[in-house]
């Protein structure tokens, strides 16, 4: 084909990705490895990429040639070339006509048939004054060579010959079907000269066949082993693997897919047009595939999740003929256990999922929710499925969870929300890792106000045993993921992340990984930028219960836990100050080799606003002698420099006490209760009107006050400087609080914080 259309002075597009692939030993590990090339890499922390992450059989287009002719040149080449053509067909059809068909020329003579009928397409064929007996000819060499087939006594080799050949050229169906090439044309012509009656008898003779195949413990994956068979029938098992994986590209389940390819082509004939390239699935097709005994159906799996995805249409009768036909699919004991036939089922619910979730949808909808009560009842509580399996239907769960995150209830089963995070919880690694790295698309199904309870349900689900790492490394990484998407789990996520290395010191390197993923995902400079955004709550967690010197440090990139004090100095000596951990100050002065009075002078502002807060918001109890926070900080200081410091800080005590506000809306209430501020009061109502939202915003990172109390501290701090509250307020004041407020807006914090 690169030839024809270089010659015939068209662009060349390049070749089409093969969608069918028929693998070895080898060729299967290699798919695997692929396949699980990421997870992999991530558990190992290893970012050298080892192969092509390209999955087998998609392979890249080639381009070959840009040149194209016009005009009186290209129609000139065209004839030339159909000429050429005509001339090899008579040779082959002669030759096919006079010996008998051998399995070397197969492949020849599809490919001439297929570039013959791909340049019968070509829109200056027309004007080739043999168009009529090209065309002729070239029908008569591909019905003389499936007659040939046919009617052979190698009749198995021959068609392995023919499975082949469209094997390297044929891609999707949707592919197929576009038109966009030439070749692909050519394909659907070649392939609509079979009929089906062909297929039938071929699956027929086949059937006859396995009647005296191997005894089944032969045929069984290892994991789907059979109890007694009591007697059950054995001859619907035939010679192939129940591994999903194995299956996928083993030699009947290519042949049994092909073979399904060939005919929904056939049945498809005149059906698209130029707005729905991908025509319906048509009845004579679904009859044939349900027709099928259910060892060959499960065979044609591979065919079953390229014809959905192709966006085929069908009718509400055969989404129910075909949900019927997988009932007696699981029924037979020989399958139940099967990893492909489950794995197959559920692939067909995905595709007609959208069809049986329509509450009018009658038996279709009836049908469908008998086999999906089968899957999570018995597959999943009685411990019948595979990883592959409840990867699979982790698929079906999210997409129902789509249509409706309580799908289920109705039949007495739990929600299909709750469904998923069973799965996510009996999973292996594998099944943990998949549904993972797609939860984050769950959130997205619920108001925002939801997303906390709903991490707590995904966090009981997953791994928590200190001694198993691979299982510590996939919590870091969901936690990732959801951080990346979420910025309402934003700050409880980098939260565990940081908390994990603490209990587990081996998961170091993954939270350093994870957290260096969310700082890019939020473009900040670094994971440094990262914990100061978030530092004010991570230190008020940890520091509650912990020490100083039990940072994580390297985590966030820093090369030792001075660096990381260093960088949020203001913040560590505000919570301990205003907790009044002496051990925990005796730690930072330690670590910072400095006298503590020296370190807390320089971050005054911080440890006043945060002191006079909180022991206003919680003042210590009348019936002990305990100081409050700032009068243990005015005993360290002496009253004098604490006075002066407070004054010359005096702007970002301020700062720190507007920060550190909760519920702004109850800011009305304290401005009506106190009556030299009605003016403010009224200012207040003019910008309410202006702009203002009823919605609750989630609460923002502690240390946290109530703002009931907002005009009390602003009296205490103006009282230590001996001002007048009402008489503070300058435009120097003013401008460089509302600036501070507003540096606290940050793009990767979501727009809800702002």
């Amino acid at each position: 084909m690169m030839l024809l259309e270089v010659c015939i002075g068209d662009e060349y597009r390049g070749t089409c990705p093969p969608n069918a692939i028929l693998l070895g030993v080898l060729g299967r590990a290699r798919y695997k490895s692929v396949e699980d090339l990421n997870t992999v890499q991530y558990l190992l922390l290893d970012r050298t990429v080892h192969g092509s992450s390209t999955a087998l059989g998609k392979t890249s287009m080639r381009e070959v040639s840009k040149v194209a002719l016009t005009g009186p040149k290209k129609q000139a080449s065209t004839v030339k070339v159909l000429d050429f053509l005509l001339a090899e067909v008579t040779v082959l059809l002669h030759e096919l006509e006079n010996a008998q068909l051998m399995p070397d020329s197969v492949n020849v003579i599809i490919t001439v048939c297929i570039v013959s009928y791909s340049a019968l397409g070509h829109p200056h064929a027309q004007s080739f004054r043999r168009y009529g007996e090209l065309q002729s000819t070239t029908h008569k060499l591909a019905t003389l060579l499936f007659s040939q087939v046919r009617s052979s006594s190698k009749r198995t080799m021959l068609l392995d010959g023919v499975f082949l050949s469209f094997a390297t050229v044929t891609p999707s169906i949707a592919e197929l079907l576009s038109g966009k090439r030439l070749i692909l044309s050519g394909i659907v012509c070649l392939m609509r000269v079979v009929d089906l009656e062909f297929w039938r008898e071929l699956c027929a003779h086949d059937n006859a066949e396995t009647q005296s195949d191997k005894e089944v413990e032969e045929m069984s994956d290892g994991d789907f082993r059979p109890q007694a068979s009591n007697g059950k029938n054995k001859s619907l098992l035939i010679t192939f693997s129940h591994n999903a994986a194995a299956a996928m590209s083993d030699s009947m389940t290519f042949r049994r897919s092909l073979a399904a390819k060939f005919c929904f082509v056939s049945s498809s004939e005149d059906q698209s047009d130029q707005h729905h390239p991908c025509p319906a699935i048509s009845r004579t097709f679904v009859e044939y595939i349900t027709s099928l005994s259910p060892s060959f159906f499960i065979c044609c799996r591979h065919f079953l999740r390229d014809l959905f995805d192709s966006e085929v249409s069908i009718g509400t009768e055969d989404a129910t003929a075909l949900l019927l036909y997988l009932q007696s699919i699981l029924r037979p004991y020989t399958l139940e256990r099967s990893e492909l036939a489950m794995g197959t089922s559920l692939d067909v619910m995905i595709g007609l999922v959208d069809l049986w979730t329509d509450p009018d949808s009658g038996d279709l909808s009836e049908a469908a929710m008998e086999v999906y009560a089968w899957f999570v009842t018995l597959a999943v509580e009685m411990g019948r499925a595979s990883p592959h399996v409840l990867v699979c239907l982790s698929i079906l769960l999210q997409r129902l969870i789509r249509k409706s995150p309580d799908f289920g209830t109705s039949l007495d089963i739990s929600s299909a929300r709750t469904q998923l995070f069973k799965v996510l919880g009996q999973g292996n690694l594998d099944v943990k890792f998949y549904v993972g790295n797609n939860l984050s698309e769950i959130f997205g199904l619920f108001v925002l106000s939801e997303h906390e309870g709903i991490l707590g349900d995904v966090l009981a689900t997953l791994p928590a045993a200190a001694n198993w790492l691979d299982g510590i490394a996939l919590r870091l990484h969901v936690l990732c993921c959801l951080a990346q998407s979420w910025p309402t789990l934003l700050r409880r996520c980098v939260y565990h992340i940081y908390e994990i290395p603490h209990a587990v010191p081996a998961a170091s390197g993954h939270a350093q990984w994870c957290l260096t993923q969310v700082s890019k995902s939020l473009h900040l400079h670094d994971s440094q930028a990262l914990f100061r955004l978030f530092a004010p709550q991570i230190l008020y967690t940890w520091l509650e219960a912990e020490t100083v010197t039990s940072i994580a440090f390297s985590i966030f990139g820093y090369d030792s836990l001075k660096s990381l004090l260093l960088d949020v100095q203001d913040e560590v000596v505000g919570q301990i100050v205003m907790r009044q951990k002496e051990e925990q100050g005796s730690q930072l002065a330690r670590q910072l080799e400095r006298p503590l009075d020296h370190i807390i002078q320089e971050s005054i502002g911080k440890a006043v606003g945060y002191s006079i807060a909180q022991d206003i918001d919680s003042p210590p109890s009348r019936n002990t002698q305990a100081l409050g926070a700032e009068a243990s900080l005015r005993k360290m200081l002496g009253k004098e420099i604490y006075t002066a410091l407070v004054i010359a800080d005096f702007h970002n005590v301020l700062l720190t006490i507007f920060r550190t506000m909760a519920d702004e809306r109850s800011v009305e209430r304290v401005f009506e209760s106190h009556p030299s501020y009605l003016n403010a009061n009224k200012k207040y109502q003019e910008m309410k009107t202006i702009s203002s939202s009823a919605e609750i915003l989630p609460a923002n990172q502690q240390p946290l006050f109530r703002a009931r109390h907002l005009l009390d501290e602003i009296t205490h701090v103006c009282r230590r400087t001996n001002q007048e509250a009402e008489n503070v307020w300058t435009p120097f004041l003013y401008v460089y609080l509302f600036r501070g407020l507003l540096n606290t807006l940050h793009p990767a914090l979501g727009s809800q914080h702002a």
